[in-house]
């Protein structure tokens, strides 16, 4: 970074107004992401959380594309994360390393508590390819991002050991922060590509564990919605057997972080539009193994919805918070964290059929205070809004005493929509 010292400005409006605002504390989290974020001092994130009332715990996703560690390799011509089952090197790279310690002691000190994740994703641009999942064809299973990112195989040993490993880096990060470990394991799923429809199950390595393990050949299942009607054997088992096998990675998560933290507390995040979906799919089965997440196998459960309420469905954002978890999977309502959001920036505002030169963005966060509003009743351990970026790109601030049922957008107060309420037809393309 470059630093200017001594300087001097003349002229009209050489010099910004700074308006301070500081509100009370409130009872909402906040989330963070390193790749939005890896750029900014970690004390500037916490002071402005602690200056806009935000207290307790911070959900905070570790990235996907600026932690890995990665060397240039010439004979592929591209970069490449470590195989470290093989060379025992660290995942994460120094610099990230660093940044995480300093958020983990600056919340430490303004009396928060990270939740640090990890997803399964993989960035391209160093990905080992041999460790991602692929389609029937072969094709890697890949989010529409540019550069996209791919996912780790669930039977891959080496991709499973790299995993492992990025989650006790980060756990120890926050050790070195003065922190207890609190790990969520992000959107933990078998991917599918959306242009396609086909599951991304058929990795080499997961080809050859469900062998090992029945005795059958995984068979080609078709697309997601073509494999509810392929029933008997093998279709049945290794349907059954991937669902499975989602399960009990997380779980193997979970007990590689307690062997080195036993007091660490781990939960899932589980996007449940995507299980919940009004016509089953193999998507919404096998990224679904409640056996395994039932409580109390994780120490709470993490859950998101913003595809219902992009889509104005609050109804069904209430059931991943009040049916699900609870009534589903068991776990008591105060060990439940319900993550509401979130505003899509103007470069992707179209995949939900908003116009971003509309005012899209004001409705959408009525409909996300007003799901939180819904959960309050229920005495959940936490609700998260996603995320800091869209809080400090609306200046969204929540004043309690001056606005107790309110929020406002920059200097305007709103007030939250709490049903299903239609979105403003205009703001549609």
């Amino acid at each position: 970074y470059s630093r200017l010292t001594n300087s001097v400005v003349t002229g009209t409006n050489a010099k910004l107004n700074l308006s301070r605002v500081v509100v009370p504390q409130h009872n909402y989290g906040i989330c963070t992401s390193y790749d939005d974020h890896y750029d900014l001092n970690p004390q500037r994130l916490v002071n402005n959380m602690v200056a806009l009332g935000y207290q307790g715990f911070v959900n905070h996703y570790c990235g996907m594309s600026h932690y890995p560690e990665m060397t240039w390799k010439s004979d592929i011509n591209k970069w490449q994360i470590p195989d470290t089952l093989v060379t025992g090197e660290a995942v994460v790279n120094s610099c990230t390393r660093k940044w995480h310690e300093k958020y983990a002691q600056a919340l430490h000190n303004a009396s928060l508590q990270p939740i640090f994740g990890v997803s399964f994703e993989m960035y391209s641009l160093g990905a080992n390819e041999y460790w991602a999942q692929r389609d029937w064809n072969s094709n890697l299973g890949k989010t529409g991002y540019q550069p996209p990112s791919y996912f780790f195989s669930l039977s891959h040993q080496n991709a499973l050991a790299y995993l492992h490993k990025a989650f006790i880096e980060f756990a120890d990060a926050m050790v070195v922060g003065g922190c207890d470990v609190n790990m969520q394991i992000g959107e933990p799923w078998w991917w599918y590509n959306t242009d396609t429809n086909l599951p991304c199950v058929y990795d080499y390595p997961t080809k050859l564990a469900f062998n090992a393990d029945t005795g059958l050949y995984a068979p080609d299942l078709g697309t997601i919605y073509e494999a509810m009607n392929k029933t008997g054997t093998p279709y049945d088992e290794f349907k059954t057997w991937l669902r499975n096998k989602l399960g009990q990675t997380c779980q193997n998560i979970r007990t590689v972080i307690k062997a080195k933290y036993s007091s660490a507390k781990v939960s899932p995040l589980i996007f449940f539009p995507s299980i919940q979906s009004p016509i089953q799919t193999l998507a919404t089965y096998i990224n679904y193994p409640s056996q395994h997440y039932s409580y109390p196998n994780f120490d709470y459960m993490m859950t998101e919805a913003y595809d219902w309420l992009l889509e104005a469905r609050l109804d069904l954002a209430h059931q991943a918070v009040s049916q699900i978890p609870i009534q589903g999977l068991g776990y008591p309502a105060n060990k439940v964290i319900y993550l509401s959001g979130f505003v899509p920036d103007a470069s992707i505002a179209y995949i939900y059929g908003f116009d971003k030169t509309k005012p899209y963005r004001t409705p959408i966060w009525q409909r996300i205070f007003g799901d939180m509003k819904n959960n309050v009743s229920l005495g959940l351990m936490k609700q998260f809004i996603w995320a800091y970026p869209q809080v400090m790109y609306d200046s969204i601030t929540i004043d309690t005493t001056q606005a107790p049922n309110g929020f406002f957008v920059e200097n305007t107060l709103y007030s939250p929509i709490s049903d299903n309420t239609p979105y403003p037809p205009d703001i549609y393309l």
